[in-house]
């Protein structure tokens, strides 16, 4: 079963598109347990920032998660996929752990070395654990996110 990332962000949207695809703390939990209890993810996480809307999911299937999550974005930013899908980027397995990284550590951001982000990876985090929609996978895979944005600052002149 892979990991997979989709989403859009600065480099790949103005902020009159990102804007339709924030998600707003509260609203994420539900709309994603929606995801986790449609059958084809089986761990969900929502990183949302000003900067950034990507879901991250462990799924059964690669191509049936990417479809999922991909109808339930173009619900959320009121636009068909054929208008959406300029935006997007999709990221599987290692590359998606990769990009997290990079988000976590600040490498991704519009001001390199940020260190909100960071802080925005951890909340995230808590909040769809605490809502039971990451387990085994997503756990360790954030866990060591938010290990690899730390090592980023303490261990090098990225701040």
């Amino acid at each position: 079963m892979p990991v997979i990332a989709v989403g859009l962000s600065h480099k790949t949207a103005p902020v009159t598109i990102r804007d339709r695809f924030a998600f707003e703390e509260t609203e994420w939990p539900p709309a994603l347990r929606e995801l986790v209890e449609q059958g084809r993810i089986e761990e969900g996480y929502v990183l949302s920032t000003c900067n950034r809307s990507e879901i991250y999911a462990f799924v059964e299937e690669e191509a049936q998660g990417y479809a999922v999550i991909h109808r339930f974005l173009s619900q959320q930013g009121s636009m068909s996929s054929e208008e959406m899908d300029p935006y997007l980027y999709q990221l599987y397995d290692g590359k998606a752990v990769e990009h997290l990284f990079r988000v976590a550590a600040g490498l991704d951001s519009m001001v390199v070395g940020e260190q909100q982000i960071l802080g925005q990876v951890r909340d995230a985090f808590e909040i769809a654990r605490s809502e039971h929609l990451t387990g085994p996978v997503l756990n360790r895979l954030l866990q060591t996110a938010v290990e690899v944005g730390k090592r980023a600052r303490t261990e090098t002149g990225i701040s």
